[in-house]
């Protein structure tokens, strides 16, 4: 009998921590894209790896490996939060050095 008490309150207890977790995460998100909460501009350097998060009005666009000139030319739409990872491969000095980039996330943002 104890025993099943014991299960049915572990379920529940379970149940409840994966509801509030979800509610969370759509929460935490939802107050990023509303701006309530600051986003963090990252740029960090691991052993072969570079990680750099910011807005921006052009999410394609890779300011690392590419110069951005649709930016300058047009007015910003929308802000979009984005984090690329750029990967070193080849040798560490020209001409065997190649960067290649990856964009993990790309966020809309509302407007202020």
């Amino acid at each position: 009998m104890k025993a099943g008490r014991l299960g049915q309150g572990l379920a529940a207890a379970v149940t409840l921590s994966v509801m509030l977790l979800v509610a969370g995460v759509f929460g935490f998100g939802m107050a990023i894209q509303q701006r309530i909460i600051a986003l963090p501009e990252l740029d960090v350097r691991f052993s072969q790896a570079h990680l750099v998060a910011y807005v921006t009005h052009t999410p394609d666009c890779d300011p690392i490996l590419t110069y951005c000139l649709p930016e300058l030319i047009r007015p910003p739409a929308q802000d979009y939060y984005v984090i690329w990872v750029v990967t070193r491969t080849g040798e560490p000095a020209p001409p065997d050095e190649r960067e290649t980039d990856t964009r993990l996330l790309t966020l809309p943002l509302r407007q202020p």
